[in-house]
């Protein structure tokens, strides 16, 4: 069953393969790869190799907040990781290894003063690479799947003053009909279920 993430988590898939569904769009992830978890997306995992290996690093909302609150350029940043949460880093895996390496002696160094600040610039260093790794990416998206990420984005911000059916096809400009058969093509369930 689909369940809330709690906490962001950055994920280097090392070995093996798995699929997932992040907020209703389905993930075939083969390794090497990285997935970004952000704190309320809705995540089920459907299956995993039984050689899958990972490592991951876990993040407090406090710490999250605190990264993307610094810079002018991080609400950018926030939409292309969360819009793009799954990247195949065949060709770049030493990098990222690179950047865990660099996170996890900032985290575990003996001396205190500076070890939030060098993890938090750290992280940013790596969620920086991660972003610009998308760009030299060509995303083809078509119009339904643009209308259904919009779709997921709405929910998320509205769900709590608004669960009609009307509200969200009129903001997408589409018809009822046609936003439950798209959700339904996406993810299984109708839209009513979704929100």
């Amino acid at each position: 069953a689909p369940r809330k993430v709690e906490s962001s988590t950055f994920i280097i898939v090392e070995k093996g393969s798995s699929r997932l569904v992040l907020d209703g769009v389905e993930y075939a992830l083969e390794a090497p790869s990285v997935v970004v978890l952000m704190h309320d997306q809705t995540f089920q995992l459907i299956e995993a190799s039984e050689d899958i290996s990972f490592k991951a690093v876990v993040m407090s909302q406090r710490f999250v907040d605190s990264l993307f609150g610094l810079y002018h350029q991080s609400d950018r940043l926030y939409s292309m990781i969360h819009d793009n949460p799954v990247l195949d880093i065949r060709h770049d895996e030493v990098s990222f290894r690179t950047f865990y390496s660099i996170l996890v002696n900032a985290v575990k160094s003996p001396g205190k003063a500076f070890r939030l600040e060098s993890a938090r610039h750290a992280t940013l260093s790596m969620l920086y690479y991660y972003a610009r790794r998308l760009e030299s990416v060509e995303h083809e998206k078509t119009k339904a799947d643009a209308r259904y990420e919009q779709f997921c984005r709405d929910v998320r911000s509205f769900y709590k003053i608004n669960r009609t059916l009307v509200f969200y096809a009129g903001r997408l400009g589409i018809s009822v009909k046609y936003l439950t058969d798209l959700v339904k093509e996406k993810t299984g369930m109708t839209a009513a279920e979704y929100i």
